[in-house]
C-alpha cells in the first residue's frame, strides 16, 4: 500500500511538471451564459442530520426537497484536482464546521470528480465548464427564487478556488457574488496569466485568498503564489508550513496510519483549509495578519501596524473592507489547530558599543497574565558603536500587559566564553577586561493589541550586560505614565481588588522567588502602589494601616527610584504577621512579582476608597 502511495505522489509531480510545459490559451474566452445543459457536475446540499440531497440546476424543485431555505446565506465548496477520484476527508470537515458554527446557512458541495480524476493538464481545461456550472445554478436561484447574489460565498480549494472565479466572471448584470475564498489557488498553468483566466478581485464583491504551498519544488509550486485576492494571505511566508516536513512522516502514520504518507505530501497544501476551519471552530483565537513587502521584512518585524487597514483576520471571519490594490498579508502560525500565534516587535538598543561583539541572546517576559519562558535571539550581525536591532518573536499564549523583562547574554563563542571565565578564576598576565553589551531602551510592539511598552534599566550601571549574566529591564517612566492614565480611564473595580492584597499576601508571594528577583519583585510592589493616582494611593496606604498596623508615613513608597534602601525598608515592614490570605477571587500565579496579575474579577469595594478614582 505504501508503494501505491509513493507512485501516487510521483503521479502527481509528473502531472504538474507536465502542466507546466503547456502554453496558450487553455479555454475559451468568458462569454454570456447560455441555457443550462446536462453536465458532469453535481451539486449537494449538505444537511444537518441526513444524506446528503443532490441539486439540480434544470430541475429546481429538487431545492426545497432538500430542504434549502432562501431565507439564509448559501456557501458553496468546490474541491480541486483529484488523484483517487474519491471525495477528500477536509470537504465534510469543512461542511460541518460551517453548519455547526453558522447554525442558519445553506452549504452546497460542488462534485465534479469525473472530471477532475484526469491529467491535471486536462483537469485545468474543464474548470471554466465546472464555472459555468456553478453560474447556472445561481443564475436559476436569482430568477426562480429571486436570491440575491450577494448572499452568496464560494469556498475553493485548488483548482476549485479558480472554479469559483470563473462562476463569478459567468454571472451577467450588475450584482456580483458577495464572497470568494480560495484555499490555496492552484499555481501551474494559472501562475502569470491574465486576471481573466484565473481567480482575481473582479469575480465577486470581495474575494481573500489563503496561500500555503507556493514554495517551488522540482520545478514546479503547487499553490500561486502572485496575489489573487483583495486581500492574499501568506502564512508563515506562503511557500511551506511547520508540521509539514517529510520528517513529520511518521508523526502523520501514526495519526492517520498509511494515509500518513498522503497527508505528508499534501500537507502544506492542504493547510489552507484547516486553517479556514480554525477560524470557525476557534472563534476567541483568532489568527491577525499583517500587511507587508515581502517575507524578510515581516520576519525582521517591521511590518506589525493596523493603520488603514495594514492587518486583517485570517478566514471565515475576515473585515470585509474595499482596499483597491491587492493586499498581502503575513503571520506565523502553529503546526496544529489551533493555530494562533501572538506577534511581538521587538527593537533593542545597544548604546556606545566599543567592540564588535555577536551575542546570543535570551529574553523572558513577564505579563500580567502569563510568562514567556526563556526565548533565544539570534544576532546575524556582529554589533558596534550606536545600533538598534528589530526582529520579530511569536507567542502561543497571551501575556497581558507586559510588566517585566530579563535579558542574559549567552555570549558569543563557547569556547571564548569558557576562556574568559580561566582567565578570571587564573589571572595570570594580567586578565582581560570581560567584554559587554551597553543595552539601551527595549521597545515591545503587541501586534494583536497594538500596545508598544518600552523597557528601561532601573540604573545606568544595570546597562552594562556580561556574558552568563541576567539583567532585569522595567517599564520606562514615560510609559509608565501611559499605563496609569489607561488606569485611571479604566474599571474602577480593578482598583478596588489592589486593597484587597494584604501586605502578607505580597511578602509571602515575593519572598518565594529567587534571590534574583526578591529586590525586584518588592520594588514593583510599591511602583504598583506609587503609579496608581494619588487619591486612590492615600486610601489604600489608609486602608492597609487600618488592616495591618504595619503602615506609617515614614515608609519610602514614594522612592522614585525603587533603590535598595527602599526594598529594605519595605522588606522589614512587610515581614510576615498573621495570616492573610487574598481573597478567593484574586488569583496570584506563581511567576515573578505575579501579585501584578490583578484582575477586574473582585467587585468589592472598601469604603475608605473613592468609586471613581482620578
Amino acid at each position: 500500500m505504501l508503494v501505491v502511495k509513493v507512485l501516487c505522489c510521483l503521479l502527481v509531480v509528473y502531472q504538474l511538471n507536465e502542466a507546466k510545459k503547456i502554453k496558450g490559451s487553455r479555454a475559451e474566452a468568458n462569454g454570456a451564459l447560455k441555457a443550462p445543459h446536462a453536465s458532469l457536475t453535481s451539486f449537494r446540499l449538505f444537511p444537518e442530520d441526513e444524506d446528503e440531497c443532490t441539486v439540480d440546476p434544470l430541475q429546481l424543485h429538487t431545492l426545497t426537497s432538500c430542504g434549502f431555505n432562501s431565507s439564509n446565506p448559501l456557501i458553496i465548496i468546490t474541491h480541486g484536482w483529484s488523484v483517487d477520484g474519491m471525495l477528500e476527508s477536509w470537504i465534510l470537515k469543512l461542511a460541518t464546521a460551517l453548519k455547526s458554527n453558522l447554525i442558519h446557512v445553506n452549504v452546497v458541495i460542488t462534485d465534479w470528480l469525473s472530471l477532475a480524476q484526469t491529467h491535471y493538464p486536462t483537469a485545468v481545461k474543464s474548470t471554466r465548464a465546472v464555472g459555468k456550472d456553478i453560474a447556472h445554478l445561481l443564475q436559476a436561484l436569482r430568477v426562480h427564487y429571486r436570491y440575491p447574489l450577494k448572499k452568496v460565498h464560494l469556498i475553493g480549494y485548488s483548482l476549485g478556488a479558480h472554479i469559483s472565479g470563473f462562476a463569478g466572471s459567468y454571472l451577467e448584470g450588475p450584482e456580483k457574488i458577495g464572497r470568494i475564498t480560495g484555499l490555496d489557488p492552484a499555481g501551474p498553468l494559472f501562475e502569470g496569466v491574465s486576471p481573466s483566466d484565473r481567480l482575481s478581485p473582479d469575480d465577486a464583491d470581495f474575494v481573500d485568498a489563503i496561500h500555503t504551498f507556493t514554495r517551488e519544488s522540482m520545478g514546479f509550486s503547487v499553490g500561486i503564489n502572485q496575489a489573487v485576492a483583495h486581500y492574499d494571505f501568506y502564512p508563515n511566508g506562503g511557500d511551506f508550513q511547520p508540521g509539514c516536513d517529510l520528517r513529520n512522516i511518521y508523526e502523520h502514520i501514526s495519526q492517520h496510519g498509511l494515509l500518513g504518507f498522503e497527508q505528508t505530501v499534501k500537507c502544506a497544501h492542504e493547510r489552507s483549509v484547516h486553517l479556514f476551519i480554525d477560524s470557525l471552530i476557534n472563534k476567541d483565537k483568532q489568527s491577525r495578519a499583517y500587511r507587508c513587502g515581502d517575507k524578510s521584512s515581516f520576519d525582521r518585524g517591521v511590518c506589525l501596524d493596523c493603520r488603514r487597514h495594514r492587518c486583517n483576520t485570517l478566514g471565515y471571519h475576515i473585515n470585509k473592507a474595499h482596499t483597491g490594490a491587492s493586499k498581502r498579508l503575513y503571520l506565523k502560525t502553529r503546526s496544529q489547530m489551533p493555530y494562533k500565534l501572538y506577534h511581538y516587535q521587538f527593537r533593542i538598543q545597544f548604546v556606545n558599543q566599543m567592540e564588535r561583539i555577536q551575542p546570543s541572546l535570551t529574553i523572558s517576559l513577564t505579563g500580567t497574565k502569563e510568562e514567556s519562558g526563556d526565548i533565544p535571539i539570534t544576532i546575524s550581525e556582529p554589533i558596534s558603536g550606536k545600533a538598534s536591532l528589530t526582529f520579530l518573536i511569536t507567542l502561543d499564549r497571551d501575556l497581558g500587559d507586559l510588566m517585566l523583562l530579563k535579558l542574559r547574554w549567552e555570549g558569543t563563542d563557547v569556547w571564548k566564553s569558557v576562556w574568559n571565565r580561566v582567565k578570571t578564576m587564573i589571572p595570570w598576565g594580567g586578565a582581560e577586561k570581560q567584554p559587554l553589551l551597553t543595552v539601551g531602551k527595549i521597545s515591545i510592539k503587541a501586534g494583536e493589541t497594538q500596545e508598544r511598552t518600552t523597557f528601561c534599566a532601573m540604573t545606568h550601571e544595570e546597562q552594562q550586560v556580561q556574558m552568563s549574566q541576567d539583567k532585569v529591564f522595567v517599564r520606562c517612566k514615560a510609559d509608565s505614565a501611559k499605563q496609569r492614565r489607561r488606569r485611571r480611564s479604566g474599571s474602577s473595580a480593578q482598583m478596588a481588588a489592589i486593597t484587597h492584597l494584604g501586605s502578607d499576601a505580597i511578602y509571602k508571594t515575593c519572598s518565594k522567588r529567587k534571590s534574583t528577583f526578591v529586590q525586584l519583585c518588592f520594588i514593583e510592589a510599591f511602583q504598583v502602589v506609587q503609579n496608581l493616582s494619588g487619591n486612590f494611593s492615600k486610601c489604600l496606604l489608609k486602608t492597609q494601616r487600618k488592616k495591618s498596623g504595619k503602615w506609617n508615613k515614614s515608609q519610602e513608597v514614594k522612592d522614585k527610584n525603587g533603590s535598595l534602601k527602599a526594598f529594605h525598608k519595605t522588606q522589614e515592614m512587610l515581614k510576615p504577621g498573621p495570616p492573610e490570605s487574598p481573597p478567593a477571587r484574586i488569583r496570584i500565579p506563581s511567576i515573578q512579582c505575579t501579585f501584578l496579575n490583578m484582575t477586574a474579577t473582585d467587585t468589592r469595594k472598601t469604603k475608605h476608597c473613592p468609586q471613581n478614582p482620578v
